[in-house]
């Protein structure tokens, strides 16, 4: 399996694994925050609270920057990701602005270090996960 995103944008990602160790779980914080503004219904997706899955996504994210090299591995799990998230009741069209919250956030984050091409490199990488997401949602779906 060859892989998606091109090896530059893949080193700007991995460039961003020591904002993401040492500040991840507060751009979790603002990332469920924000995502709660964008799209309100989504709080009726944990039933149980939020508060452990701050520390999924989390973990999650740190995984796929440590791992994004590795393209099977990241397939195959976030293809299962998006099986379980059929069941939670996440729809399809939640993934857009997922990804939308997402990269600004990370945006803010970083300030100024955050590039043209760091976003491009991010959005690239969302719009592979998110794929291989749905691609795991249809196939719980057939």
């Amino acid at each position: 399996m060859s892989h998606p995103i091109p090896f530059a944008q893949r080193e700007r990602i991995k460039a961003s694994l020591p904002l993401i160790r040492e500040r991840g779980l507060e751009i979790v914080e603002q990332f469920y925050k924000r995502l709660f503004e964008e799209l309100p219904e989504a709080h009726s997706l944990f039933a149980n609270g939020v508060n452990k899955q701050r520390i999924k996504f989390y973990i999650m994210l740190r995984e796929i920057v440590m791992q994004v090299d590795n393209w099977p591995y990241i397939n195959e799990s976030v293809k299962s990701l998006g099986r379980r998230h059929q069941t939670y009741g996440v729809e399809a069209h939640h993934y857009v602005a997922v990804g939308n919250v997402l990269i600004e956030v990370l945006s803010e984050a970083l300030g100024e270090q955050f590039t043209k091409e760091d976003r491009e490199a991010w959005t690239a990488l969302y719009r592979e996960i998110s794929a291989c997401m749905l691609d795991g949602y249809s196939e719980k779906a057939a």
